[in-house]
């Protein structure tokens, strides 16, 4: 892993679509997390399978749009730069985020 990845919490509630039911989901502050920083990296730790094309196609578009990559909840999730914030006493980064996340 690189320096800016790691394990980490998220420091505000994520919101996400569920593309399965189309409808937007919440994920509580202080759910534990993982940064990815690239598909190479959540591929070697599993996170990201690369025989699944969609999956594939959908954290490459992330990475291209900007989005830093968490492995939250089972899933790996693109989330907008701006939603990453440091935690108190700069020792890390945490997800914080006040907008939609892809």
């Amino acid at each position: 892993m690189s320096s800016s990845s790691g394990r980490r919490r998220s420091g505000k509630p994520l919101i996400f679509n569920d593309p399965l039911t189309g409808k937007e989901f919440e994920i509580p502050a202080g759910e534990p997390c993982v940064l990815v920083d690239s598909l190479k990296e959540a591929s070697a730790a599993g996170y990201l399978n690369e025989k699944d094309d969609a999956a594939m196609w959908a954290a490459r578009t992330n990475l291209q749009r900007g989005y830093a990559l968490l492995w939250i909840r089972g899933a790996l999730r693109g989330v907008p730069p701006g939603c990453l914030a440091p935690e108190p006493q700069g020792r890390s980064m945490v997800a914080s985020l006040e907008c939609a996340a892809a």
